[in-house]
Parts: structure tokens; sequence; C-alpha cells
């Protein structure tokens, strides 16, 4: 059966709530394949292991807004935990979707509250200096230009990343309607 057909029976099925993107996205990642999977998971690990990175080795450089170091240690430690609870799940998930692990549904929960509780801070430190920073040592705003050029495009690429996903879901609903 093709994928285009898949996602008709999906839409048959499901309407165009939460249940028919899920069926999508499962779709559409089992048309991928593991390999294909296996390099969008090392692609999304990158992000959280270099804000690690960056946070724990400037930690000390960014005294206009020193939580910003911080920011970055944790949203990578907690974004590298929320991928790995995702495979946990994923591998004691039976073939009709149900989970085998109640408690990683709620850690997962806590946790991704306490990230967007996060984004929000980051968004603040951030943004609240953007356009008075300076990359100058003996400068009063003073912020290494790696560490706070890394957080801002951190924060901006969320939008961005967030603003496509949701293009991309309106498309597919639109091919949806169009097609089924």
């Amino acid at each position: 059966m093709s994928v285009i057909s898949q996602i008709r029976d999906a839409k048959s099925q499901n309407g165009f709530g939460v249940s028919f993107i899920s069926a999508v996205v499962g779709i559409l990642s089992a048309a991928l394949g593991s390999i294909a999977c296996l390099v969008l998971g090392a692609i999304i690990l990158a992000l959280p292991i270099t804000q690690i990175y960056f946070g724990f080795d400037r930690k000390d450089v960014c005294p206009a807004q020193d939580k910003i170091p911080i920011w970055l240690i944790v949203t990578g430690i907690s974004s590298t935990v929320v991928v790995c609870l995702q495979v946990i799940k994923s591998i004691f998930t039976d073939s009709e979707g149900n989970s085998k692990c109640v408690c990683v549904d709620g850690v997962l929960g806590l946790l991704h509250l306490f990230n967007f509780c996060w984004f929000i801070c980051g968004n603040v430190w951030v943004y609240k200096l953007w356009g008075d920073v300076s990359y100058d040592p003996l400068g009063d705003m003073y912020c290494d230009k790696t560490v706070y050029l890394f957080a801002f495009w951190s924060v901006t690429a969320a939008y961005i990343v967030t603003g496509a996903a949701l293009v991309i879901c309106c498309l597919i609903c639109i091919c949806a309607t169009c097609c089924g």
C-alpha cells in the first residue's frame, strides 16, 4: 500500500485530530526506515550536546547575563534526557501503541513542562541583551560572542522549527483533504 493510501486510511479512521497527525508521523517514519531515524536521532542530539559543551566550556564569560551559559547547560541536559526517555518509551511500546512504562510518560510530561518554562526564561535572558550586548571584554554588557550567538540562535531556531512544523502539518491536512 502506498504512503498516500495509508494517509487516506488514517484520515478516514482518525479524522483531523491529534491521532491523525500521530498516525501520519508513524507512516512517514516507517516509510523512511530505521537508517533515516538513526541519522535524525544523531542530528537531534547534536544540538543539546553542543549546548552542554559551550555552556560548560564558557560558563564564566558572560557577565552581562551569567544565566545564559547555565541556560545552555540545563537545556542541553534536559533535552538529552527527553530524547533518551523517548527512545526507552518506544522500546517498551507494543505494536498497538500501548506503553509498558507508564512512569516514563509522567516523567516526560514533567520534563516537557519544565523545558517549556525554561525556554521562556532563556528567551527573556537572551533577547533582553539583544542590541545592548558587547563582545568587548572591557565593556559593561560583555558576553562572549560564541556563547551569546549560540544561545540566541538556539532560541531562534526553536521558533523556526516550530513554524516549519506548523506549515508542514497544515500542508498534510490540506493534502489529506484534497486527496480524500
